[in-house]
């Protein structure tokens, strides 16, 4: 047995496994090919440079415009919370890429110990223990840190959500609910919402499971406390966007690009179907300006969306077959080998770091299963658990298959891929426990040789 002191003995050894293995990545390969001054296009260049020009004062702005012109582009590709991260070290002066990844890497590490305690709350300390150690060697947890992605952050968020909504629904099931609890689910829920947009339909969700199973009307004034609360946070930044943008914009606006570039005939025929054409994403971009010329970001995100919207209307008994080849290439099923070109290439991760991923999520599915099917036991813990992978299939299915869309999932299958490991090892120990009569016999054998 495991005490809670060697449980988070434990847990810190992972962390500290997960902050060295997370440094080496980024010092034994290349790094993210950008610069200070000079910055390229890609979500890596409008964290790292967003971040610093957000510490200078310039709020948040498309930061390859602002180094091209000096244009001051206001800007709302994502919600803030992860480059708001960065310009806190930006304002310490810690403004160039190294530091940067290193900051990212620390939320792959302050992730542990959140997937520990979901895992421990599921299935014992042991699997909250093996649930750390997998995170920390699992390069789908902190790959992201080397090429600057906000899904360190995201995963991160999905952590303390899983791990505050197991902890809240465990109480309801008891009847000692609190006041409490209805806040750090709403915090919680907010605040993954506002590292990836997609987040608050997870939260949204883990909202309603947790309360489930109760009194119809306190259930409903619970739920309505917990979207109250999670939307404090949010407000600022919704408030922000709608006073600073032309056409209405809450948490983010890139979905106009993502479905400007993943909804054309390139995406929907041919080696590319599934995934995402960036010259789909240009030429709509170009006839954007064309028809709108003093039109600001989010005129440009509102007319390419709709073109995008009007492309699905028109091939409607195409969506089925297009979302299954993007299920098939984001969760591994399709085209392996461009999935590890696109990584490389799209994101600028590593073949070797994104083939030792996709080796580690492998692994785990068949783990994952078995403890999935266990936990179906558990009250409610299978659906707020599974609601990060059923979030990224609808996210994956609606867009394109991006291993990054399928990031969120990691925590789903750490957890149950621990919890099927814990009952492999009980399997194991009680095959090789003797039983009572072999006890038994071996006591009465024993007498009488002595």
């Amino acid at each position: 047995m495991i005490n809670d002191k060697k449980f988070w003995a434990w847990v810190g050894v992972a962390m500290f496994v997960a902050l060295i293995v997370g440094i080496l990545s980024c010092a034994l390969t290349s790094h993210v090919s950008l610069d200070g001054a000079v910055v390229q296009g890609g979500d890596a260049s409008y964290y790292h440079n967003g971040a610093n020009l957000l510490a200078d004062g310039h709020g948040f702005i498309m930061s390859f415009v602002y180094f091209i012109n000096g244009e001051s582009m206001q800007a709302a590709d994502h919600p803030p919370l992860y480059m708001v991260y960065l310009a806190a070290f930006s304002l310490f002066g810690l403004r160039s890429i190294g530091p940067h990844q290193v900051a990212t890497i620390l939320l792959a590490v302050a992730t542990i110990p959140f997937i520990a305690c979901a895992a421990r709350r599921m299935a014992g300390r042991i699997t909250g223990v093996l649930a750390a150690f997998i995170a920390a060697g699992h390069p789908g947890i902190w790959s992201w840190g080397k090429i600057l992605m906000s899904e360190s952050m995201a995963i991160l968020c999905v952590a303390i959500l899983i791990a505050t909504a197991l902890r809240v629904r465990s109480r309801v099931v008891e009847g000692i609910s609190t006041k409490w609890d209805v806040v750090t689910l709403g915090l919680a829920i907010s605040f993954a919402a506002l590292s990836r947009a997609e987040l608050l339909l997870c939260g949204t969700i883990i909202g309603f499971v947790c309360f489930m199973g109760r009194p119809v009307w306190p259930t409903f004034k619970k739920v309505v406390a917990v979207g109250i609360v999670s939307l404090v946070p949010m407000a600022p930044w919704i408030g922000y966007n709608l006073s600073r943008f032309k056409q209405p914009v809450f948490l983010s606006d890139g979905a106009g690009v993502t479905l400007a570039g993943t909804n054309c005939d390139r995406t929907y025929n041919g080696p590319h179907v599934g995934y995402w054409w960036i010259e789909c994403t240009a030429r709509r971009g170009k006839q954007a300006q064309l028809a709108n010329p003093d039109g600001d970001r989010s005129d440009t995100m509102k007319f390419i969306g709709d073109i995008a919207r009007d492309y699905i209307k028109e091939h409607l008994a195409d969506q089925p077959r297009v979302m299954g080849f993007r299920l098939a290439r984001a969760f591994g099923f399709y085209k392996f080998d461009f999935q590890l070109d696109a990584d490389k290439i799209s994101d600028r991760r590593g073949k070797t770091v994104s083939r030792a991923a996709w080796y580690t999520y492998y692994g785990l599915l068949p783990l994952a299963a078995l403890g999935a099917l266990i936990s179906r036991r558990k009250n409610r813990v299978l659906p707020i658990v599974m609601t990060p992978l059923i979030t990224a299939v609808i996210t994956v299915a609606i867009t394109f298959g991006s291993t990054r869309y399928r990031a969120i999932s990691e925590v789903t299958f750490v957890l149950f891929g621990a919890a099927g490991i814990n009952y492999i090892l009980q399997k194991v120990r009680r095959t090789r426990r003797p039983g009572p009569e072999a006890i038994n016999s071996k006591v009465i054998f024993n007498g009488a040789t002595n």
